[in-house]
């Protein structure tokens, strides 16, 4: 199976700078309805990704106003599940193995560049079909 056909193209999916604060991570995942979001650096790298019970945590533990969180860097918040990352050239074995432990594996090139995504989702409707 070639997992490359199941990638969702980093154009196709929405994602945050690095830079962006914590209102603006709740504003983009409220629009895009997503309930995690990958965080990219200035230059297209991935750094990590930022899901709701994050944000979550970080809103009980420090009861931010709306006003506040536009000042609130993403960096400040703690990542209580990393999802892994992995290179295009990736086994399709760890490709699987990583998607039963997140709904998404975020794919980079050889320079930590994020090209997109490949989700659970795509992987089991690709296997239905068969």
């Amino acid at each position: 199976m070639n997992l490359l056909s199941l990638l969702i193209p980093k154009s196709s999916v929405a994602s945050l700078d690095g830079d962006d604060t914590l209102r603006a991570a709740v504003a983009k995942m409220a629009h895009h309805r997503y309930s995690t979001i990958p965080v990219l650096g200035s230059e297209g790298h991935y750094l990590y990704s930022i899901s709701t019970g994050d944000i979550l945590f970080y809103l009980q533990a420090h009861d931010p106003t709306l006003h506040e969180m536009e000042e609130v860097p993403l960096s400040v918040v703690p990542i209580h599940r990393p999802f892994t990352a992995l290179p295009v050239t990736a086994e399709e074995d760890v490709v699987v193995e990583a998607l039963l432990n997140q709904t998404f594996v975020p794919m980079v090139d050889e320079r930590g560049i994020f090209v997109g995504i490949i989700t659970r989702k795509s992987l089991t409707e690709h296997l239905l079909k068969k």
